[in-house]
């Protein structure tokens, strides 16, 4: 074997070598970046008068839904757990969603609701859960999904509108 023969193996398997790498490259797929997901805790301060579970009546009735623009099927399922704070003995609601649907949780409360909120905390979901994902992968596609219909109603109205 001469010196020019072991140069032109050399190249096309390395050639091949390259076109091989190719091939596997084209086939990787990077899952896409999801929304994170957020806790969202909320402590009231409820007046003697107000029952212990009027939030959780309020966020889930008609009036709020007007207010919030979200879905009670979304609302409960965004729901996490609702209690009294042991830190400092108030009422707390606790959902999990997007940044989206927990500002508008935060929004009905804030600008609707009648009750003093004490605190609101927010803490990332992918920052401690750890394990099996499902059950946020699910949450975070019916909240996707939710806010894309909403969108594409949106439009269709707006599209009535101008004909």
């Amino acid at each position: 074997m001469n010196k020019t023969h072991k140069t032109k193996t050399d190249s096309r398997r390395i050639e091949a070598n390259r076109d091989h790498a190719m091939r596997l490259c084209d086939k990787v797929k990077f899952k896409e970046l999801s929304e994170p997901l957020f806790d969202l805790h909320i402590d009231f301060d409820l007046t003697p008068e107000q029952d212990f579970q009027a939030p959780d009546y309020w966020i889930s009735s008609k009036d709020a839904q007007r207010k919030h623009g979200l879905s009670s099927a979304i609302v409960n399922k965004m729901h996490f757990g609702s209690g009294t704070s042991l830190p400092t003995g108030v009422r707390d609601l606790h959902f999990r969603g997007t940044e989206n649907a927990c500002w508008d949780i935060i929004d009905a409360f804030s600008m609707h609701g009648e009750f003093r909120i004490s605190k609101i905390s927010v803490y990332s979901v992918e920052s401690y859960d750890v394990g099996d994902d499902t059950d946020n992968d699910e949450l975070r596609s019916a909240i996707q999904r939710f806010y894309k219909r909403k969108a594409q109603r949106s439009q269709r109205t707006m599209k009535k509108g101008k004909n």
